[in-house]
């Protein structure tokens, strides 16, 4: 068909699904082609266009799944200028051969007189093995080169400024990148899944380069883990200008980089500035920083050892998760600076995989807090393997959650009068703990703050103590003796909750302050079961988990999933590197005699929590649905109701941030959990206030019968907080 040179427009679906239409040749006094003029020409192999043509619609070869070859009667600087609506505006969506003025145009030489490269200029077009751009371009529109899979080598001029979202994106063969001096900005994707990229070229300077703002990780051509050069050498020892006040993700995945040195001047480091830089192995960062963002090193894998300067008062999201070799940190503040540092997550702290923790210049084993610091940061020590004893003055009232977590060379904790709370996990598996010290403030002790301590031998209290959270001194296997301040009576009146069996089986020794290494021999000791026979059996009752009164713990964690998330529109994964997987959680079941079962019969191997022991004694555990668009709200009650389940059959609730973590019940992942059983109309309802707000949580229901799940049906509600519309799946068997 040909279209003669008197028209000068083609109108919206002109030949929309004529599938027999096999080549047409468009006039050169036609300027526009208007949406979707042939889409569903199923058979169109060949279309000539003229040099007229200044905008084509959108859609308007779509489907047009046997086109081969494009003809252009204009010039390639007449054709980058063209104004594609969409990707599917450009016949080269399907085309394999672009000819400009008759011939196959494999690479592309944009001249310099062209301005910029319109959107979706060359999206698609698998013929082009390289581009050269002329330094009159000043911009590269989004998608220009999208998806040109033959593409291997890109060089672009000096006067470029900015190259937009998805430019080279998925240009799976391109091994080379020459990028010019003036680009001040990328946009997001620009480089996304280039694959075969192994070296990048800038021909500016260091501080030009980390100046430019990237949209986004995959923005930075060196992505997918590539050497940079700049201004034609290696990059391998980054000394960051004095002068520089900010670094974007500016060394996202350079495999050449092996140290970094960032001066005073350097105010923000942002997220994922060196993510991924697995050859880095030192940084030294200024006194100037004020924020440190999320992912700034994720996945060094090389790094052994951070210097950090003082009055740095935050440090983002997982900023050194996967940084496994880590082992010394160097700190240039002082005690009082460091333990109020916003920890936003427990792989926010560099001590994350248990490195040493040097603060102003001297290994910090013994921690005296000093007097005037109010509190002590989430996570503050996580991991901290040199410390071996800790002093918390009166001046401090609380303790953040995973404070001293993992630090398994801590032998002796004294707590101060100050202190009223414990948080989540604040002493969780410091292993060599034998004796801790409570001052007289405390008045409740969180979930898991002492989980797993197993060389916990002794426990003072003072009298202020109101409430202990289910599993705060669980897997203590080796607590013997209780020191309370208060009088039998006060013990009695303290809320201890579930699967706390091994302080509550110790020797409690009521007013007496003195430790397990010199024993008041005036005070009283009775075990807790003399003392209190019915405790036991109050305390472990089948959750009321509609009315609150006694549901298994809502589990706080950290604010973190543990694969890094996706940075771009597209499902761009972060690799997981080293997943931030705290041990498995470990919890028991009541059976139907509502005791809690003795210490030998309940008690799973450490870090070996499962569903199977989770619902130990109930029955063989079935997996049965997923909600999988779940939010959660830590402001507003929540309830999730199932039907059409089996009437006295056990069930469970498990609310996680991340359904792909290498652990569901991992402590950094959980966000709820309790076990009920279905009442005589087949139903369980949970209400709950989760730790933490979550968008995009996922909801697991688990029981213990594989009753055919046709007819089951589950329903999550909020009182002012909604959720998305996931799907609701079963779960195999």
């Amino acid at each position: 068909m040909d279209i003669p040179d008197s028209v000068t427009s083609i109108g919206s679906s002109a030949f929309s699904g004529c599938t027999s239409l096999t080549s047409v040749t468009i006039g050169n006094n036609v300027t526009s082609i208007g949406d979707y003029a042939f889409i569903g020409c199923t058979r169109l192999t060949n279309v000539t266009i003229g040099n007229g043509i200044t905008s084509i619609g959108s859609g308007v070869f779509s489907s047009c799944t046997s086109l081969t070859n494009v003809y252009y009667q204009g010039t390639l600087a007449e054709w980058a200028q063209i104004s594609f609506t969409d990707s599917t505006s450009n016949p080269c969506y399907y085309g394999d051969s672009l000819y400009i003025g008759g011939e196959l145009l494999t690479e592309a030489e944009i001249p310099d007189g062209v301005t910029s490269i319109s959107d979706y200029a060359f999206y698609g077009y698998t013929g082009l093995t390289s581009v050269t751009i002329g330094n009159g371009v000043t911009s590269i529109g989004d998608y220009a080169f999208d998806e040109c899979t033959s593409l291997t080598s890109v060089t672009i001029g000096n006067g470029v400024t900015s190259i937009g979202s998805y430019a080279f994106h998925r240009c799976m063969a391109l091994t080379s990148v020459t990028i010019g001096n003036g680009v001040t900005s990328i946009g997001g994707s620009a480089f996304y899944g280039c694959t075969s990229l192994i070296n990048v070229y800038y021909q500016g300077t260091l501080a030009e380069w980390v100046q430019i703002s990237f949209t986004g990780s995959t923005s930075n051509p060196c992505y997918n883990g590539t050497p940079l050069y700049i201004g034609g050498e290696l990059l391998t020892e980054a000394e960051i200008p004095d002068g520089i006040t900010s670094i974007s993700s500016a060394f996202y995945g350079c495999t050449s980089l092996t140290s970094v040195t960032i001066p005073d001047s350097v105010t923000s480091i942002g997220s994922y500035a060196f993510d991924n830089c697995t050859s880095l192995t030192s940084v030294t960062i200024g006194n100037g920083a004020s924020s440190i963002g999320s992912y700034a090193f994720y996945g060094c894998t090389s790094l052994t050892s951070v210097t950090i300067g003082s009055d740095i008062p935050s440090f983002g999201h997982a900023a050194f998760s996967g940084c496994t070799s880590l082992t010394n940190v160097y700190y240039q503040g002082t005690l009082a600076e460091w333990v109020q540092i916003s920890f936003t997550s427990s792989s926010s702290n560099p001590c994350y995989y248990g490195a040493s923790l040097y603060i102003g210049g001297e290994l910090l084993t013994k921690a005296d807090i000093p007097e005037g610091v109010t509190s002590i940061s989430n996570s503050a020590f996580y991991n901290c393997t040199s410390l071996t004893s800790v002093d918390i003055p009166d001046s401090v009232t609380s303790i953040g959650k995973a404070a001293f977590e993992y630090c398994t060379n801590l032998t002796s904790v004294t707590i101060g009068n100050g202190v009223t709370s414990i948080g989540f996990a604040a002493f969780w598996e410091c292993t060599s703990l034998t004796n801790v010290t409570i001052g007289n403030g405390a008045t409740f002790i969180d979930t898991f703050a002492f989980y797993n301590c197993t060389s916990l031998t002794s426990v003072t209290f003072g009298n202020g103590v109101t409430a202990i959270d289910d599993w705060a001194f669980d897997c203590c296997t080796s607590l013997t003796d209780v020191y309370y301040a208060g009088s039998e009576d006060d013990w009695a009146a303290i809320s201890i909750g579930s699967y706390n069996t091994y302080l509550t089986n110790a020797t409690i020794h009521y007013n007496s302050t003195v430790s397990a290494a010199a024993e008041d021999e005036s005070s009283e000791s009775v075990t807790a079961a003399e003392a209190e026979p019915e405790t036991e059996v109050e305390t472990e009752s089948e959750p009321e988990t509609e009315t609150g009164d006694k549901s298994e713990p809502e589990a706080e964690v950290e604010t973190e999933s543990e694969a890094e998330p996706e940075t771009e529109d597209e499902t761009e994964a972060e690799p997981e590197v080293d997943a931030e997987t705290e041990p498995e959680v470990e919890t028991e079941t009541e059976t139907g005699d509502e005791s809690e079962p003795s210490a030998t019969e309940t008690t799973a191997p450490t870090g070996d929590l499962s569903l199977d022991y989770l619902l130990s004694g109930v029955g063989t555990v079935v997996p049965l649905m997923a909600y999988t668009g779940s939010n959660t709200s830590a402001d507003s009650s929540q309830t999730a109701a199932f039907t059409g389940l089996v009437s006295g059959e056990a069930y469970v609730l498990l609310v996680v941030k991340d359904a792909e973590a290498e652990s569901l019940l991992a402590a950094d992942n959980l966000l709820y959990i309790a076990q009920a059983s279905a009442d005589d109309s087949g139903s369980v309802t949970f209400t709950y206030i989760p730790r933490e707000t979550v968008d995009g949580a996922v909801s697991y229901a688990y029981g213990t019968s594989s009753q055919n799940l046709a007819d089951a049906e589950i329903t999550l509600e909020a009182e002012s907080f909604g959720y998305t519309g996931g799907a609701i799946k079963p779960l195999a068997t």
